[in-house]
C-alpha cells in the first residue's frame, strides 16, 4: 500500500496507542488488560491493534476489549513490522499524540496521563519515550548474566535513564518498543523503514533529520515481559548480528545526524576505507572477549563487539546497496539465517 499524506488534523482522539501483533494472542491481551485498567479521566483514547497475518485468535481477543475501550482493528497480511506499523500510519485519522506499544508490554499505572502530560510539558519537542524494565518469567533457570542491568538494553531492549525528564541525545533512539511522537510530526510523510530489527530507530533517526527533538520522560514506565528465548545467548548474538547489519541502513540517510553519514556521502572510499579497519578492529575485540574474568563481561563485550563488526563490515561489503537505500528507502534483508531462527522463537 503506498503511503498517503497522514490526516491527524481531522481526528478526535487525544492518543492513539499502536500496537502490532503476530500469533502471540495471549500476551496480547496481557498487554490490553493493561491499558484498560490505566486511568484515562479526560483522555480521549483509541487503541488500533495491527495483526501482522496472525494465524491464532488475535482478531477477537482484540476485539473482545471494544466495551471497555476504544478499538480499531487493522490487517497487514504483509510480513514484516515496518509494514504492520506503516499500515496504522497510512490508514491515517490517529490522535493528536500517536505511542508505539509492543504487545509484550506491561503498562505501569498513569502511563496514559504521563504520555498525554508529558507532550503539554515539553511543546517544543516531538519525540518522546520512558523507563522500561525487564519483568522475567518465573524460572530457577534463567542465565546469571540475565540479572545483570548492563545487559539489559541489549538483550531485553529496555531502558531506565532515570527519574528525571532529560533531552534525547541526537542521533539517539530509545527502544523500538514503547516511544510516542506527535502526529503533527508524521504529516510530511516519514515511515518506518523496510529493515528486520531496526523500523522504528529508522523512523526516529528520520525525524531527528528532520529537526525534531526528543524527550526521556521520567516518569512514564513500563515493564517488558520477557520471553523465554530471549534468555537464549545463541538468540541474542543472532540478534546482535543483525542489529549490526540494519545499523547502516537507519544511520547513514542521516548526515546531519552521523558524520560517518556524510563522509559515506561525500567521500564513500574513505568512508569503506575507515569501515574495514574498523571491521579488523572489532574483530580482534570480538576475540579478545574470551579473555574477560567473568560470564558477564565475557557476553556484554562479546555483543557490543558483535554489532560494531557486522555495522562496519555490512557498509564495506554491500556500499552499493546502502546507497541504493539512502536514495529510495528499499532493502532486501540479507540475513535470512537470523530471520528463520529467531522466528522460530517468536
Amino acid at each position: 500500500m503506498p503511503s498517503v499524506p497522514f490526516a491527524h488534523e481531522t481526528t478526535e482522539y487525544d492518543l492513539s496507542v499502536v500496537i502490532c501483533t503476530r500469533n502471540r494472542a495471549e500476551s496480547l491481551r496481557e498487554t490490553l488488560d493493561h491499558i484498560v485498567r490505566d486511568e484515562r479521566e479526560g483522555i480521549h483514547v483509541e487503541l488500533v491493534i495491527v495483526d501482522n497475518n496472525s494465524s491464532d485468535n488475535t482478531r477477537e481477543v482484540a476485539l473482545s476489549f471494544g466495551k471497555l475501550i476504544g478499538i480499531r482493528y487493522l490487517r497487514e497480511d504483509r510480513q514484516g513490522k515496518c509494514h504492520a506499523l506503516n499500515r496504522a500510519l497510512d490508514e491515517g485519522h490517529l490522535g493528536k499524540i500517536v505511542a508505539f506499544l509492543d504487545d509484550d508490554m506491561s503498562v505501569e499505572r498513569g502511563w496514559l496521563k504521563g504520555v498525554v502530560e508529558s507532550c503539554e510539558k515539553w511543546p517544543d519537542h516531538d519525540i518522546f519515550s520512558g523507563r522500561s524494565i525487564a519483568i522475567f518469567p518465573p524460572s530457577d533457570s534463567l542465565p546469571p548474566w540475565a540479572r545483570n542491568n548492563q545487559l539489559h538494553g541489549w538483550a531485553f531492549s529496555v531502558a531506565d535513564p532515570g527519574t528525571e525528564d532529560r533531552p534525547l541525545r541526537r542521533g539517539s533512539f530509545p527502544s523500538g518498543n514503547h516511544f510516542w511522537v506527535r502526529s503533527s510530526a508524521l504529516t510530511n510523510g516519514r515511515r518506518f523503514p523496510g529493515l528486520w530489527l531496526l523500523p522504528e530507530p529508522g523512523l526516529l533517526l528520520g525525524l531527528q533529520e528532520d529537526g525534531c527533538t526528543g524527550m526521556w520522560i521520567g516518569n512514564v514506565r513500563v515493564g517488558h515481559r520477557v520471553q523465554m528465548h530471549l534468555f537464549d545467548a545463541e538468540i541474542i548474538l543472532l540478534r546482535m548480528v543483525q542489529f549490526g547489519k540494519d545499523s547502516p541502513y537507519v544511520q547513514m540517510p542521516n548526515p546531519a545526524l552521523f558524520w560517518k553519514a556524510s563522509l559515506f556521502r561525500n567521500h564513500p572510499f574513505l568512508c569503506l576505507f575507515f569501515c574495514a579497519a574498523n571491521a579488523m578492529r572489532w574483530r580482534i575485540k570480538l576475540a579478545s572477549s574470551f579473555f574477560k574474568t567473568s560470564v558477564e563481561k565475557r557476553f556484554l563485550a562479546k555483543i557490543i563487539a558483535t554489532v560494531r563488526l557486522h555495522d562496519n563490515w555490512e557498509t564495506v561489503c554491500h556500499w552499493r546497496r546502502i546507497r541504493q537505500f539512502v536514495s529510495d528507502g528499499q532493502i532486501k534483508h540479507t540475513s535470512m539465517e537470523v530471520r528463520t531462527l529467531s522466528r522460530q522463537h517468536q
